[in-house]
């Protein structure tokens, strides 16, 4: 009986052949297997599914190395799922790029943190007095100069017990986290100072004198560093805490709506000099003494004493300002009228750019004995906070 398979004839056999020709073939119906003699030797063909099954095998039947799976210049093509399986025996790298072993970053992270000393983190290190009412295991890094129960007791670490302050003498290479900006820092020996290098929010800066004689810029130091910074000013700035001069801005509250308390103080960031307006009572004051819980405020409104003009004052923010004819407006209302509408106003704008907006009491609508309008000579608001205003009556005491 006669086989044809993929339209070649093949002898349907139970048995090979004793003595077969070169070339002829058979099927051994016994083996199930097709045959050919080639060269006086019978070799054994394989059939198409056969073949399919060995080609559909995923199981690498041949023993494929991955040098031998590599393409042209030894890259692969596509990403490789590891399917949660381990890369072993990485060497290290030698460009950024490079995948690298678990030993190799330990070591490369210990060497940059080599020397520190990491502390648990503090609350605030600003603090030069204890604040009014600690929690027990709150910590703070006292600041200088120490007063109170913290006098002498510079750059110490403090924690409060819930009964007593308990203090830590910083060594050499102490690291801890400030909460209050989420910066690291560590101590020299001398001083806490951030670690990279940034300037934290709220950083003071040491301004020291102007550039030249006839005071053609700023010298002022951050965290030690050098900078100048070109703004003719014409005589010496000095640092916050400084008696010698005006000193830098400190931190003021323009939109206050009650007047300030004796905690009111430098927890919350207020200074010598700092400026509270109470909005809502038409008030102005200023800070003599910002200690912990016993702060200083006095009201320095003009007219609040018998003989002065009489006045009115307040804060318009900058998101009160919106477009009116092409240029930013904001309507001031009081809360009490003037008798008439023969009032002066002086404007002065707080930017964080330093540029002025010049605004001006606008005069396309004349002034009402109860409102007025100010226009910014500036096509846009960026980088303005506020503008303070003071209406002055002309020819009226207030008493």
């Amino acid at each position: 009986m006669a086989l044809h398979y993929d339209g070649i004839l093949y002898d349907e056999l139970t048995a090979d052949p004793e003595s077969p020709s070169n070339g002829q073939r058979w099927y051994n119906s016994t083996d199930k297997q097709c045959k050919v003699r080639i060269n006086g030797v019978t070799e054994v063909l394989a059939l198409q599914k056969d073949l399919q099954a060995h080609l559909d095998d995923d199981d690498n039947p041949h023993g494929t190395t991955l040098e031998q799976a590599r393409t042209a210049g030894n890259e692969l093509a596509g990403d490789i799922d590891m399917g949660g399986n381990q890369i072993t025996d990485l060497g290290d790298p030698a460009i950024g790029s490079d995948a690298t072993n678990m030993d190799w970053v330990k070591a490369h992270v210990d060497s940059k943190l080599q020397g520190l000393d990491w502390q648990n983190s503090v609350i605030r290190m600003d603090l030069t007095s204890p604040p009014p009412t600690p929690a027990q295991g709150d910590r703070y890094i006292i600041a200088s100069p120490a007063t109170g129960l913290w006098a002498g007791k510079e750059n110490q670490i403090a924690q409060w017990s819930g009964t007593a302050w308990i203090y830590t003498v910083p060594n050499k290479g102490y690291a801890l986290t400030n909460e209050s900006n989420d910066i690291q820092y560590n101590y020299n020996g001398s001083a806490w100072v951030n670690i990279g290098g940034s300037v934290p929010k709220g950083t003071p800066v040491e301004i020291t004198d102007s550039t030249n004689a006839q005071g053609d810029g700023l010298a002022f130091a951050v965290n030690n560093h050098q900078h100048a910074h070109g703004s003719r000013g014409g005589g010496s700035l000095h640092s916050l805490t400084s008696a010698a001069g005006a000193g830098f801005m400190p931190q003021s509250n323009r939109a206050a709506t009650a007047a300030p308390t004796v905690n009111d103080d430098n927890t919350d960031g207020y200074a010598v000099g700092s400026h509270w307006i109470d909005v809502s009572a038409d008030r102005e004051y200023t800070c003599l003494d910002a200690s912990t819980g016993a702060a200083v405020w006095k009201e320095t409104t003009t007219g609040s004493g018998a003989g002065c003009l009489a006045h009115k004052s307040g804060t318009v923010l900058a998101a009160s300002f919106s477009v009116s004819g092409g240029v930013h407006k904001a309507t001031v209302t009081f809360s009490t009228e003037f008798a008439d509408a023969n009032y002066s106003v002086a404007l002065t704008d707080v930017t964080t750019s330093g540029a002025s907006f010049k605004p001006s009491v606008d005069n396309t609508t004349p002034k009402a004995k109860g409102s007025f309008i100010i226009t910014l000579n500036s096509g846009n608001k960026n980088n303005l906070v506020a503008v303070d205003w003071v209406a002055m009556k002309h020819g009226e005491s207030s008493f």
